[in-house]
């Protein structure tokens, strides 16, 4: 996973401005699937239901966000360094899904949807990483795709 995060902040060594466009773009497809979700929901009379799946799409969109600070982060680190930011954060983020998704059971919401939420939320993730592997790869001459 960490793999994929880096390739979405396409080698920055911490550079922000990329970073934030990366996140922007990826808040942009993530508001997107949210709302296409809505309109879907909408049409099939369940509008009750898309409280839940924008708790999971929120959830995991907030967790990826983090991370790609996180490695932005951690690229301007020695190795060493940068590997035990990541290990910490990410027994953090884990704990932190986990209440979450705690919470979304005491609050009743339909936890199917709570997970369909967070997968769209992983799909938005891989997509915005692999545009931007895909675009490294063409800046680099096609060394990162082979």
């Amino acid at each position: 996973m960490h793999g994929r995060i880096a390739g979405m902040i396409n080698q920055t060594n911490g550079d922000t401005g990329s970073t934030g466009r990366t996140i922007f773009r990826l808040f942009a497809l993530q508001t997107g699937l949210l709302l296409a979700a809505a309109a879907i929901l909408w049409l099939v009379g369940r509008v009750e239901w898309l409280a839940s799946f924008a708790f999971g799409l929120v959830v995991m969109a907030a967790n990826a966000w983090g991370l790609i600070l996180v490695v932005s982060r951690a690229a301007g680190l020695d190795v060493r360094e940068g590997q035990r930011l990541l290990y910490a954060t990410a027994a953090m983020r884990f704990v932190l899904v986990l209440l979450l998704l705690l919470l979304a059971y005491r609050l009743g919401l339909h936890l199917l949807l709570v997970a369909a939420g967070m997968l769209a939320a992983q799909v938005a993730v891989y997509i915005t990483g692999f545009r931007a592997a895909y675009a490294g790869a063409r800046l680099n001459g096609g060394s990162q795709l082979g």
